[in-house]
């Protein structure tokens, strides 16, 4: 199985130095969203993992409160699709949220999910339950634990039906040539669309 000891002891260090060091943004961004849309800040739902092992997903608030309610009430506005809802105009977000997805602040607290061994910083999109059903994801479920961000958070920006056989190729790319280069890379690539917006 291609999970290494060296990938974790490195998630442990750099989420430390990270979570540390990006306190005073958490507790800016943790005002921010309270005077703009009050409590809560924190937004969690469920994921599965490694093993199919369910954990929550951590991320900062940035829809409004009871957005998920709404989502039945937007796919018929807007004529979406189950698997292909995720679209730029979404009404439910929020002014900070805005800002906060742009630059992707809003998924710094998952920091904490792999503190908590449930992430690795490199790996597939964390999945949600009703993907699982479909074999093509073993892979994921059982050789891959979820990532901050991988080939599929960089290069899957289209909101049609091929975001699922997209996430599918990504996830068998990395599969084949996951290494800590591979991981090195996926970072400094993150990190370069995230500042300069190359999108």
């Amino acid at each position: 199985m291609k999970t290494y000891v060296g990938k974790r002891l490195f998630d442990i260090f750099l989420a430390g130095i990270g979570f540390v060091l990006l306190l005073p943004v958490f507790i800016i961004i943790i005002f921010i969203i309270y005077f703009d849309s009050g409590f809560p800040i924190i937004y969690s739902q469920f994921r599965i993992g490694l093993y199919g092992k369910k954990f929550k997903l951590y991320k900062f608030r940035s829809m409004v409160v009871g957005a998920h309610e709404q989502r039945s009430v937007i796919v018929q506005k807007y004529n979406l699709g189950t698997n292909n809802f995720r679209f730029i105009a979404d009404p439910r977000v929020t002014r900070v949220g805005k800002i906060l997805r742009r630059w992707n602040l809003d998924e710094l607290l998952q920091l904490i999910n792999i503190l908590q061994g449930d992430m690795t910083f490199v790996g597939p999109r964390p999945l949600e339950e009703h993907w699982c059903e479909n074999n093509n994801y073993k892979i994921m479920i059982n050789e891959l634990r979820p990532g901050l961000t991988g080939y599929y958070q960089l290069y899957s920006h289209c909101t049609n039906r091929s975001d699922e056989f997209m996430r599918i190729k990504l996830v068998q790319k990395y599969w084949h040539e996951i290494s800590f280069l591979t991981d090195l890379k996926i970072i400094f690539k993150t990190l370069k669309v995230v500042f300069y917006q190359e999108f």
